[in-house]
């Protein structure tokens, strides 16, 4: 399994999520006049350490997550991206994460480890022309352990 799936498989867990999005979560390529909001995920890098007996076995990836949302459907574009950030992100003050930061657990089949999602950056942006979209770019460091 890879960082951008391990990823969009805790998004579609999120029940915040899912209530704007239903199963629009999309790993690379977010599909033509797909309907708003969405979201896309892509891993941009990873890097799984070794030693001299071969591979430690932790992985860490930076993953980008992308909250895209359309001035065309209605409503205020940037609030329903913020929106749909946030619930994303969640909140662990309460120390049981209920999004993506700081989240901890077994992902998929077979069960990945996962042992820590951290928030890294977050910059909004806003492309015009035809698609007048609003899109926030999160980026995530994801530390999995592999074949645990």
């Amino acid at each position: 399994m890879t960082a951008d799936t391990l990823v969009r498989t805790r998004l579609l867990a999120i029940p915040g999520v899912t209530a704007m999005v239903a199963d629009r979560v999309y790993v690379l390529i977010l599909p033509q006049n797909c309907p708003m909001p969405a979201i896309r995920v892509q891993q941009i890098d990873r890097d799984g350490p070794m030693h001299l007996r071969g591979p430690v076995g932790w992985i860490t990836a930076r993953v980008q997550v992308d909250y895209y949302a359309n001035r065309n459907t209605g409503g205020d574009g940037y609030w329903t991206a913020q929106q749909l950030a946030a619930a994303a992100q969640g909140d662990c003050a309460s120390g049981q994460p209920s999004g993506l930061v700081g989240w901890r657990g077994a992902l998929g089949t077979p069960p990945i480890r996962v042992d820590l999602i951290k928030l890294i950056s977050e910059i909004p942006e806003y492309q015009a022309a035809e698609l007048d979209e609003l899109r926030i770019m999160q980026d995530y460091l994801v530390h999995w352990r592999e074949g645990a």
